[in-house]
């Protein structure tokens, strides 16, 4: 995504041109947002339009979410909480069609956006309002306060809550899964076992545009709160809130079913990181992760020609595990 984590060198300074700006800045989106192929734009088009809703925070902020059912959901419903990667381009057109693999499952769908985004977004230019909260602490704790809302507001206890977060949306997800004892499965698409940092340095041996990463991490360190110095495409403030997460820590602090997915030739997050965070799970004798590597695939799950989708594969790892019944076994 400049929606499903990480990339493309873009520190904006004085003596970098505008041309290149924009040509990270395109690069970013596309490998960000897995951008849709013709066809899957034409099958998008057919599904019925969402129509978004307004979310007020208590801080009296606000943000739009997308709410919808695939199938026909069980009278205890299996709800799906979905928390998309960076940037600020609207997910609205790709939900359904990316999820309408679950339609046999039957679920109660909600995506929140960060701030800022408005419903027809694409991602070239993002509103003061969402710059000014992009970053972990502010995502997460805005994740939370929707979750939590939409929970208390139920009228029957569901029979599953699945959360799935998409590249940086692995990191907010892994940690709010942490924080919510209801939380019964765990579903995460292109995101590793490593830090940010470590992902980043690894990446730079592999494509061109981070160049030397740990020059600019020192920039970031020189000025870790400021909102308007701006690396690979995000602030100071963004990076130096991400860079040192472990997910893998996190993860191995769960006991809920964790279904993992990777394509091999992901250019955004390394897949050395999901094979080394399943080794860390075997070495624990963890055995609640599933780690599906898809060959030929991209950060999105798609093939290299963009006519196999592995989302479905993935999707259903998720929808069987609801199925066994497996709940969250971890102490009250």
């Amino acid at each position: 995504m400049r929606s499903f984590t990480v990339l493309l060198v873009a520190h904006v300074g004085r003596h970098i041109r505008l041309f290149h700006i924009l040509l990270l800045s395109v690069a970013i989106t596309l490998a960000m947002t897995g951008c849709a192929s013709v066809g899957e734009r034409q099958a998008e088009s057919e599904k019925p339009a969402l129509h978004p809703e307004t979310f007020i925070f208590k801080d009296k902020g606000q943000a739009l979410y997308y709410t919808f059912e695939i199938g026909n959901p069980h009278p205890q419903e299996t709800l799906v909480f979905f928390i998309s990667g960076s940037g600020c381009a609207s997910v609205k057109d790709l939900l359904q069609t990316y999820f309408e693999p679950m339609h046999d499952l039957g679920v109660r769908f909600f995506a929140l956006q960060k701030r800022g985004i408005t419903a027809n977004s694409n991602g070239d230019f993002c509103s003061n309002a969402f710059e000014e909260t992009d970053y972990s602490e502010h995502t997460l704790s805005d994740q939370q306060e929707f979750f939590d809302k939409t929970i208390a507001q139920l009228t029957t206890k569901p029979r599953a809550i699945v959360l799935i977060g998409a590249s940086e949306g692995t990191t907010i997800a892994a940690k709010l899964a942490g924080m919510e004892p209801s939380i019964t499965h765990l579903g995460l698409i292109g995101g590793g076992g490593w830090t940010q940092r470590e992902d980043l340095r690894l990446l730079s041996h592999k494509v061109w545009y981070l160049g030397r990463p740990d020059e600019t991490f020192r920039m970031i360190e020189s000025d870790p709160n400021s909102l308007t110095r701006t690396a690979w495409g995000h602030s100071y403030k963004y990076w130096s809130s991400f860079l040192d997460i472990d997910i893998g820590d996190i993860l191995l602090s769960l006991k809920i079913p964790i279904v993992l997915a990777m394509g091999q030739e992901d250019e955004s997050v390394p897949v050395e990181s999901s094979i080394a965070m399943k080794k860390r799970f075997d070495e624990q004798k963890n055995h609640n992760l599933i780690l599906r590597i898809y060959p030929g695939a991209d950060h999105r799950l798609r093939s290299r020609d963009k006519k196999t989708s592995y989302a479905k594969d993935f999707l259903n790892e998720i929808s069987q595990a609801v199925r066994s019944g497996a709940v969250d076994q971890r102490e009250p």
